[in-house]
């Protein structure tokens, strides 16, 4: 089983995980106090799926992009309960996240790498170069 946690944003989550599947979570919106909201959530989620800390097996902690502060937090706690236990501690991105939570429908289905998205045009961007001087106008 899998404790993740992610403090690095405006929420302070939790989830428990098990074969690739969300079995428990928790999540406050919260700008400030990730500190003393992380391990009420940790426990709770534990309760919801009725087992101890000693089912969980690696912890994964989400490492940002997000706030210092909100990242020491989830860093020092996924770090204490991994030393404390002596097992794996995990860093993830938000954007290896979410690839992984794109990837998933296309394992699911049989296919190898991730979904397939529709292209979209990125838009203009403008020039920093000025375009050059026109020529000169041809003699009379």
């Amino acid at each position: 089983m899998i404790l993740g946690l992610d403090t690095s944003a405006g929420q302070c989550a939790v989830a428990l995980t098990a074969g690739g599947a969300r079995l428990a979570g928790a999540v406050e919106r919260l700008d400030r106090g990730h500190a003393e909201r992380l391990f009420p959530l940790i426990e709770r989620a534990l309760a919801e799926a009725g087992v101890g800390i000693e089912a969980v097996r690696r912890v994964a902690v989400c490492t940002g992009p997000g706030s210092f502060t909100g990242l020491r937090v989830g860093v020092a706690a996924a770090r204490g309960l991994a030393l404390g236990r002596g097992i794996p501690a995990i860093g993830i991105t938000r954007f290896e996240a979410v690839a992984s939570a794109v990837a998933r429908p296309s394992i699911a289905a049989g296919r190898q790498g991730p979904t397939p998205v529709p292209p979209t045009p990125a838009p203009p961007v403008p020039s920093l170069v000025p375009p050059p001087d026109p020529p000169p106008d041809p003699p009379p």
